[in-house]
């Protein structure tokens, strides 16, 4: 009795450890991408191209989609190896052949199941290439957001400056108390202004880490490289060959042009008596209006590219002018024609065209990104962060 109970408690230790071990491993796991935030804390930058890969590992509608295409495609493969075939009935000379119940319901479920799989391959492309177009739309955000940080730190520093040194004035006489509650109003604004600038931080880190799969609160270094290039593929391509592809690619206009076969399978053998005229028709307009919503969107999309490099253009002007008030205002603050303050100001204003300039450049792959999406070519990552 006592060598069968120890047998049985020693079992019960064997299962206990390999319990624990798996209980170890499944921790190992959760804490894998806490490990690599910790080596991004380290200095490495994150590359947008290795946002996209932990945002799509992540993204449970992705593997969700992944698994719908796997089934979909064996049960395409199921239906298809058990189609036989019409097997004609003769029912007169007017009308020789007409396949029986059987063989349309069957015809008709080998077309379901080729669709269902077309679709749902469709969906995941297009699932794959939204989650890339989100990620690089949240990386920017948050590129954006620390730099406006940083113009919002300068700025509150000056009013702070400025606040100060109205304050002094004023207690000599030679401040009026206009001018001090005008200095004390800006640095007021100036205050808010940051508090909002790390609001926006915190909101951009949040919405990228949780697309990625990080703590909400986790800071991971991104890589700030970018350079703007003209990419050939968009300025080849033009708005109607554009319209077409995105047709093409469309799982919702794919899915109606699917429902509008099938009906009209099923109506043409007309062995379903409630489908009718009227479903075919109705099959008909959903397609229609698909086909007209995607060829506004991409006409949409087509047109912001074009618009997003106008503002870019306009952007780099901006900031040319403002690099070239900067450095006028250094000379002139050097031979005593300008204020400390009026070289902060000019300072300020360059950084402020410059974030400025970098969101237009963000803009302009924001607005590739969404055309790419909808033709199905994958998001167009910059050469630089890729």
């Amino acid at each position: 009795m006592n060598a069968v109970n120890y047998c049985f408690w020693q079992k019960q230790g064997d299962k206990m450890k390999q319990l624990g071990f798996f209980l170890g491993f499944c921790v190992l796991l959760l804490f894998l991408p806490a490990a690599c935030l910790a080596d991004n804390a380290t200095g490495q930058p994150v590359s947008l191209s290795q946002a996209v890969q932990m945002a799509q590992q992540n993204n449970i509608n992705l593997i969700m989609a992944q698994n719908t295409n796997q089934q979909a495609q064996k049960t395409y493969n199921y239906t298809s190896d058990n189609f036989s075939g019409f097997t004609p009935v003769t029912t007169g000379p007017s009308n020789p052949y007409v396949p029986n119940a059987g063989d349309v319901q069957s015809q008709i479920n080998l077309m379901q199941s080729n669709y269902g799989w077309q679709e749902s391959s469709k969906n995941l492309s297009y699932l794959k290439d939204a989650t890339t177009f989100q990620t690089m739309y949240d990386y920017f955000a948050v590129q954006d957001a620390l730099e406006a940080e940083s113009v919002a730190e300068k700025s509150q520093q000056q009013a702070q400056v400025a606040y100060n040194n109205t304050l002094a004035l004023h207690a000599q006489g030679m401040a009026t108390d206009a001018q001090l509650e005008a200095a004390k109003a800006a640095l007021d604004g100036a205050n808010s202004g940051l508090a909002n600038a790390k609001n926006d931080i915190d909101n951009a880190y949040t919405a990228l880490n949780t697309l990625l799969g990080l703590d909400p609160h986790a800071r991971p270094v991104l890589n700030t490289q970018v350079a703007y290039q003209k990419d050939d593929f968009f300025k080849a391509i033009n708005q109607d060959a554009a319209v077409n592809r995105a047709l093409a690619n469309s799982p919702a206009v794919f899915q109606a042009q699917s429902n509008v076969s099938i009906t009209n399978q099923t109506r043409y053998y007309n062995q379903v008596p409630d489908v009718g005229p009227l479903q075919y028709l109705q099959a008909q307009n959903a397609y229609n209006q698909a086909v007209q919503q995607v060829t506004q969107q991409t006409i949409s999309a087509f047109l912001a590219i074009d618009n997003a490099e106008k503002g870019y253009a306009a952007a780099q002007k901006a900031l040319t002018a403002a690099e070239m008030a900067y450095k006028n205002a250094q000379v002139n603050y050097r031979v005593g024609m300008a204020t400390k303050q009026d070289l902060l100001t000019a300072q300020l204003n360059q950084e402020q065209a410059g974030i400025k300039c970098a969101q237009a450049l963000h803009g302009i792959f924001d607005a590739r990104g969404q055309l790419a999406l909808l033709m199905g070519v994958g998001a167009i990552l910059p050469a630089n962060l890729s």
